[in-house]
């Protein structure tokens, strides 16, 4: 009958009081979410990753050979015991360059005839776009969930070698099309491993039918075993079953490793040695040719020389008869002028004389005028006296004077007329004198006028023979100098030439040197049979499920400490309200234990269901969230959910045990009291100076409300210390949530504009020859928007990692004194610059790290030979994104027996803007030699995107904190307003209004929220550094840093939360009745 009443009690109470329930069943709920959420995603990823594997067939083992697997091998393997599924492999590495950009592509192939339910079709691959190919010339591409395929399907991929090698001897296509994107478990990882070509690691990878290659041998043999699909892969029982396998392989690796040895052996020294007398033949042909060219530049420049010298006595000879041809015109133009100053002297003279004969013949005119008047007036005389005498009537005396008349006047006539004749005369002389003059006047000028065009004519064909003569001489010293041109220019070639031959011959001399060493030095063959463990991807994945594993021990810590604290706070109040009845129920005779159990059933009961309700919840959101979060990183299908029974019945018992704990030590004490006792209200605390009234001079400046907030601060112990436990883990998740984002978003400010200062670098050929090289590095230096240039040898290497070969680019830069305007080689502590020396290296942070190598160390480096030889650290450079190893050209070539040269141009440009970054790429993307051309703020530009993609995980966080901090700050005001009813409704009474009896609680609450958001500031940076280090990726290294305004924003949206909480309770403050002052305590 008693535990019949008692379980009615506890149902009544658990209705009475649901705000105090639902409390613990929150923050309990809250806890065994983020536990079981966290804890439930390791193996949910794992099984996720494990179905993959199981239903695309991922290989069990990858059997390798250094001398490359046969059929035979292949028959061997399949008759081993425990085998199920055998698939010989080829794979390449080769080069794509699309829009100047060079990228690494992993080429793989695939049985293109074996079907999906074939046990030999293994690696398989899940197709997203498309089809898988049909035809030779036909490939699928990676399909790229974060940056996008730079190609699509239908689009057409060329293939280039990155080595010495062509090929197509070893592939039957170099262009293939595209007819599908797909995905594979063999590459979980966007990191999909180094290369010793490119760019050093590996960017995207192409599968095509294994009919297209053409080598003589397998790369790798895949192998699965039997029953291996029962197990997860990542449980021991899945590597118990496989062992006896892995044994059996390596068995028969150790019987076949001798069978071809020494065969291989003597073919490769056979080839160093017809390689020997290849180089012998080329060197003799090239010396040959060299001295042949030499000579032949040398009969040019004779020729040159003759030639010049013949036109130089040609063009003396001409000048000379020029010469005297226009000496001979000047001498005829001095005797024209001779001419015309007779000329002129004569036509003076006769100008002169004609003016004299002018006037004689005028005088003449007048004196003959006068005598033809004369004599016509004698003539008419004569007349009228002839008229006289045919007069009849005239006397003979007066006929006879008549007649006498007649005959004076005729003797007259006979005079004048010789005179007048005489006149005639002379005037006619002196006319026809002055037209003698006139005539040979103009025979001289006729002279005058032909020897002027004949001076003129001379002139006009000495010009003409001048100017013939400087053409024919112009272009036959044009032909002199166009063949000194092409001597100078051959002498250039030859020289350039020469210097690119005798550079290829040393480097094939060094490589038959090294080739020859190293065949000698080479040890019995070995077959490497690597287990998934062994494989990156599935490995990288692992530990990244793990890591969440170590984060699920730290994450809930806040909630189950919170939730104890909670528990015991509101239980603690819970039994001081109900003290009076538990002295009437010990008084009636119920036992100490019946009467906790209605505590420990209220607890208890708030705890399962809280924890069966976050168990649900946060094993369906928490692994959705965390797997789609490493997504981010990796390529996998839908999340395979599974509800872990076990694991949440371990997190409901840890949290219910918690929370009983707190129930029974609320309890407790109260039920060691006699009945009479509890039925008396509880007695007030004694009271007692806090810490601040033992500062006057703070305490005096409080006024009476904020002296009664500090008491009630500081007195609560278990309240204040439940709240700033609370209040500071939200606080220390949004700094953890925005920290993440700080550090991760540094990377790109401290990789790409601090430590890389260079914007642009330009990838050669590997048949670039050294004339092309330093010719394009001189007009990199003189190109318009580069503001400086150096070439440096970039060799892409790798050292050993747990069984494993992983990539690192070593740095060899021509100019060591220049290196640093590049690349920033500092400590990261203290930013103390590193110089390169010439007996060591200098090696990036995150690999020494990884490796456990300080300065003075020696670690095992492949330069992309084959050949590990140990370098000596001088320095660790800080440095986020790779690995790297950076070393003089002096200390390479002593470690590494061959002079470097240079691989790659770097480049600093005025101004980064997509147009200049374009016309520079394009332009020297028609270089020869010049491979391709790579930007960094392109680099830098996807890095963001990746990381901007990490938002959502600050969301979660944040919404986690707004969760913790409700529950916590709700709890602490629903118990301070519970505990101080009385208070309150008194201090109504006295007449303060509701808002300054709100101030009056929630000044408390902003306080202590206040109080534990800087306490969460601490505690923030500790959770951050925690999660960086476990999400750490191995080839990134993250910051650790957390920007002030972080630390803002988080305090910030701690009190927003405390706001929140407040405006909520408000209601609960406003309706509390003023008659409970009045209320006796009794």
């Amino acid at each position: 009958m008693k535990f019949k009443a008692l379980r009615k009690d506890i149902t009544r109470e658990m209705r009475k009081s649901l705000g105090r329930f639902l409390s613990i069943f929150s923050i309990v709920a809250i806890g065994v979410a983020f536990f079981a959420g966290v804890k439930a995603s390791v193996p949910v990823m794992k099984n996720s990753a494990d179905h993959y594997f199981d239903e695309y067939n991922f290989m069990d083992f990858k059997v390798m050979s250094t001398i490359g697997m046969t059929k035979e091998d292949a028959s061997a393997i399949r008759k081993i015991d425990g085998v199920e599924g055998v698939y010989p492999s080829y794979s390449i590495d080769t080069l794509n360059t699309v829009d100047n950009k060079q990228k690494v592509i992993k080429v793989m192939s695939y049985p293109m005839k074996d079907t999906k339910d074939n046990p030999d079709y293994i690696n398989q691959m899940r197709i997203i776009n498309g089809r898988l190919p049909e035809k030779e010339n036909e490939c699928v591409i990676e399909h790229d969930s974060i940056k996008g395929a730079s190609s699509k399907v239908g689009d057409h991929i060329t293939l280039t070698s990155g080595s010495d090698d062509e090929l197509k001897d070893t592939l039957k296509n170099t262009t293939y099309t595209i007819v599908g994107e797909v995905t594979t478990p063999y590459y979980l990882s966007y990191e999909k491993g180094s290369s010793a070509i490119g760019s050093g690691t590996i960017d995207n990878y192409i599968i095509i039918p294994d009919s297209n290659f053409k080598m003589d041998y397998y790369t790798e043999i895949y192998v699965t075993v039997k029953n291996a699909k029962k197990y997860n892969s990542y449980d021991d029982a899945y590597f118990d079953v496989i062992k006896k396998v892995e044994t059996k392989l390596t068995s028969l690796g150790e019987e076949r490793a001798d069978l071809r040895f020494e065969k291989i052996k003597k073919d490769a020294l056979e080839k160093v040695e017809d390689g020997r007398k290849e180089y012998e033949a080329n060197k003799k042909k090239f010396d040959e040719e060299i001295k042949k060219a030499k000579q032949q530049l040398s009969d040019a420049h004779d020729q040159a020389l003759v030639g010049q010298a013949t036109l130089n006595a040609n063009q003396l000879t001409s000048q000379q008869m020029l010469a005297s041809k226009k000496q001979e015109l000047e001498q005829s133009e001095a005797q024209m002028n001779s001419l015309v100053a007779q000329y002129d002297a004569a036509k003076a003279k006769l100008n002169e004389e004609k003016t004299k004969v002018d006037t004689q013949i005028a005088d003449l005119n007048k004196q003959i005028e006068t005598q033809k008047g004369k004599v016509d007036e004698i003539d008419q005389q004569i007349k009228d006296v002839e008229e006289q005498l045919k007069q009849p009537d005239l006397t003979d005396l007066e006929k006879q004077l008549l007649e006498e008349k007649k005959k004076a006047l005729e003797a007259s006539k006979t005079y004048m007329v010789p005179s007048l004749e005489l006149l005639q005369k002379q005037m006619e002389t002196l006319q026809s004198n002055l037209e003698t003059g006139m005539n040979q006047l103009a025979v001289l000028d006729e002279q005058i006028s032909n020897a002027k065009n004949q001076i003129e004519l001379g002139k006009q064909q000495l010009a003409e023979a001048e100017t013939s003569t400087q053409k024919q001489f112009e272009e036959a010293q044009k032909q002199i100098d166009d063949g000194n041109t092409q001597v100078i220019k051959g002498t250039l070639e030859l020289e350039e030439k020469e210097k690119d031959g005798a550079a290829k011959l040393a480097e094939a001399k060094e490589k038959l040197d090294k080739s020859e060493e190293e065949i000698k030095a080479m040890k019995t063959p070995q077959w490497y049979v690597l287990d998934r463990n062994s494989h990156y991807s599935y490995r990288d994945y692992g530990s990244a499920a793990d890591r969440m594993g170590g984060i699920a021990k730290v994450f809930p810590l806040f909630f189950f400490v919170v939730a104890a604290l909670v528990c015991l706070t509101t239980m603690t109040r819970m039994v001081d309200e109900q003290r009076q009845e538990i002295g009437t129920l010990k008084a009636l005779g119920y036992s100490k234990t019946a009467i906790a159990m209605k505590y420990i059933m209220y607890a208890g009961v708030a705890s399962i269901f809280g924890g069966i309700f976050g168990s649900i919840i946060g094993m369906v959101v928490f692994p959705t969230v965390i797997y789609n979060a490493w997504n981010i990183m990796y390529t996998l299908p839908e999340v395979q959910l599974q509800f872990q029974f076990g694991l949440a019945f371990t997190a409901i018992g840890i949290v219910s045990l918690i929370t009983v704990a707190a129930a029974i030590s609320a309890v407790y004490k109260e039920l060691m009291d006699v009945p009479s006792q509890l039925m008396r209200p509880k007695a007030p605390k004694n009271g007692k100076k806090i810490l601040l009234e033992r500062v006057p001079f703070i305490w005096k400046r409080f006024n009476f409300i904020h002296k009664v907030t500090a008491r009630n601060i500081f007195r609560y112990k278990k309240r204040f210390l439940m709240t700033v436990i609370g209040i500071s883990g939200c606080s220390a998740l949004l700094v953890a949530g925005f920290g993440i984002q700080d550090s991760i978003g540094e990377i790109v400010v401290l990789q790409y504009e601090e430590l890389n200062k260079y914007d642009v670098s330009m990838t050669f050929s590997t048949d670039a020859t050294a004339s092309q090289r330093d010719k394009a590095l001189d007009e990199l230096k003189a190109n318009k928007d580069i503001s400086d240039a150096m070439g440096v040898a970039i060799y892409h290497g790798f050292y050993a990692d747990e069984g494993e070969d992983k990539g690192v680019d070593i740095y060899v830069p021509a100019n060591v004194n220049e290196y640093q305007k590049f690349t920033v080689l500092r400590t990261r502590k203290g930013h103390d610059p590193l110089d390169l020396e010439s007996d060591g290296a200098i090696i990036t942070e995150k690999l020494a790290k990884a490796k456990g190598i300080s300065v003075g160390d020696s670690i095992p480096i492949d330069n992309g030979d084959g050949v590990k030889k140990d370098i000596k650290i001088t320095g660790i450079s800080e440095n986020y994104v790779g690995h790297a190893i950076y070393m003089t050209p002096s200390y390479y070539k002593s470690v590494y027996h061959t002079t470097p040269k240079n691989t790659t141009l770097l480049g600093i440009m005025k101004t980064v803007n997509s147009d200049q970054e374009e016309t520079l790429g394009n332009a020297f993307m028609k270089q020869a030699g010049i491979e391709s051309v790579t930007f960094y703020s392109g680099i830098a530009s996807s890095f963001e995107d990746t990381i901007s993609s990490l938002s959502f995980i600050v969301v979660v966080l944040i919404i986690s904190a707004g969760m913790l901090a409700f529950v916590v700050l709700y709890n602490l005001t629903n118990v301070n307003i519970s505990e101080r009813l009385r208070e309150i409704a008194t201090i109504k009474v006295l007449g303060f209004y509701d808002n300054e009896v709100s101030a009056y609680v929630y000044r408390e609450n902003i306080i202590l929220t206040l109080i534990g958001a800087l306490v969460g500031l601490g505690l923030g940076i500790i959770l951050h550094s925690l999660i960086m280090s476990l999400a750490e990726l191995d080839t990134v290294m993250f910051g650790r840093n957390i920007y002030p305004i972080s630390f803002v924003y988080s305090v910030l949206i701690t009190m927003g939360f405390s706001i929140i909480v407040n405006l909520v309770m408000y209601r609960k403050l406003k309706k509390i009745p003023m008659v409970e002052s009045l209320k006796s305590v009794e």
